[in-house]
């Protein structure tokens, strides 16, 4: 057994808390037309708001105490605003010759970056995996190598940490002593298992080496969409990288702090406070539940492995390395890898329309794999129990049902 659902939340409870942020919300509203455009605060009144340590163990509902004060340290954009280029939101709609390096296994949002930047998806290289689908240093070396031999400039590498098929960590410590020595940036795709340091360290070795890391919140910090993050080791790169401002966007602070503007430190000009769920929800829960509730989901994806291993007419096809299970049905001893290819295809779509459990799909070196990815705090031992029971069952009927 893995335990009670750290992060659990009763309705009642849920309908409380929402009912005071509501209130808190329509508290606002009402007073929005005589507050203050711009409040009676400073960047350093501001910082001290958020940068309190977070709290080990949860506040609970005593968290939520302090969204007043936040909201009054808010810029009130009623009608008498006229700043920039931005409406007040409506309530109920609440460069040549340059290579980037990534494994076969890289998440497509890297090629698309390629070309965005202008680099181009032809100027990607892959570079091919090790049995477990990690990135393999030596043969980074070797493509970057041949590149420099060409004249031809590597400018970055892109690492995983949680590939988005099976999982894999690929070997930080080696990747960034190739980086360092080739003078290349290391940027590490953590979007969904780098938040597995957190609970588990020891499946992340060498992150702390890295350039920049991105991770997802919305996937393994169970928070709603969206809500990504950017880290980087040189805070000055970013800034030097994306400051830009035109003359009608300067800031007239004279203030470090309350002067700073987040748009010289991304792409995105206006957007909205997507940090704020992920700290009230931190704050409510405190860091230990969050890293509860994701070793949780390392034992459920193990529970789900060895369940698969001890049935003869199931095959895991890669390691478990984080919470990614990929696997198939044999058929039979004789199929072809066209005949399992075909069946297990057939047999995930069976699945999900039976609607008691939904497993998505992957390619691994031309094998079709059924997929389960356990990043949700609400998963159960019975749930993962559920899964091969299905799988078979669902076997069961396409065979029955063949001529």
């Amino acid at each position: 057994m893995h335990g009670m659902n750290p992060l659990a939340l009763s309705p009642a409870e849920f309908r409380r808390l929402a009912a005071e942020i509501a209130e808190l919300s329509a508290e606002y509203l009402a007073q929005l037309p005589t507050r203050a455009i711009f409040p009676a605060t400073s960047g350093v009144d501001c910082e001290r708001l958020f940068a309190l340590d977070l709290p080990e163990n949860g506040l609970g509902p005593s968290a939520l105490t302090a969204l007043r004060e936040v909201m009054n340290h808010s810029r009130a954009q009623n009608g008498r605003f006229f700043g920039y280029v931005q409406g007040p939101g409506e309530p109920i709609a609440a460069l040549g010759d340059l290579f980037i390096y990534a494994s076969t296994e890289i998440h497509m949002a890297v090629p698309k970056a390629a070309a965005m930047l202008g680099i181009g998806r032809e100027n990607l290289r892959y570079i091919p995996c090790d049995d477990a689908y990690r990135m393999i240093p030596a043969e980074l070396e070797r493509a970057i190598v041949a590149d420099k031999a060409q004249g031809l400039t590597p400018i970055a590498v892109v690492a995983s940490a949680g590939t988005v098929n099976t999982g894999a960590v690929d070997p930080f410590p080696e990747i960034s002593r190739i980086a360092r020595a080739h003078g290349t940036w290391l940027h590490v795709d953590g979007a969904y298992g780098g938040l597995a340091a957190i609970a588990a360290p020891e499946k992340c070795k060498g992150l702390e080496l890295v350039d920049s890391l991105a991770i997802d919140p919305h996937k393994w910090l169970y928070q709603p969409l969206d809500c990504g993050c950017l880290l980087y080791r040189d805070l000055d790169m970013a800034r030097q990288t994306f400051k830009y401002t035109g003359t009608y966007a300067k800031q007239l602070s004279s203030d470090p702090i309350e002067g700073f503007a987040f748009f010289e430190e991304s792409m995105e000009l206006s957007r909205r406070c997507r940090a704020l769920k992920l700290w009230l929800s931190l704050r409510y829960h405190g860091l230990e539940r969050f890293r509860a509730a994701i070793r949780r989901d390392l034992q459920h994806a193990q529970q789900l492995a060895r369940a698969i291993d001890a049935e003869p007419a199931l095959e895991r096809l890669a390691p478990v390395e984080l919470s990614a299970v990929c696997f198939r049905h044999r058929i039979s001893e004789s199929a072809s890898g066209e005949q399992r290819n075909a069946f297990n295809l057939q047999l995930l779509k069976r699945l999900i329309l039976r609607g008691k459990v939904y497993l998505s799909n992957a390619e691994l070196r031309g094998k079709f794999c059924l997929r389960a990815c356990i990043v949700n705090h609400m998963t159960t031992d019975a749930d993962i129990e559920t899964v091969v029971r299905e799988v078979l069952e669902t076997a069961r009927e396409i065979s029955e049902s063949s001529p």
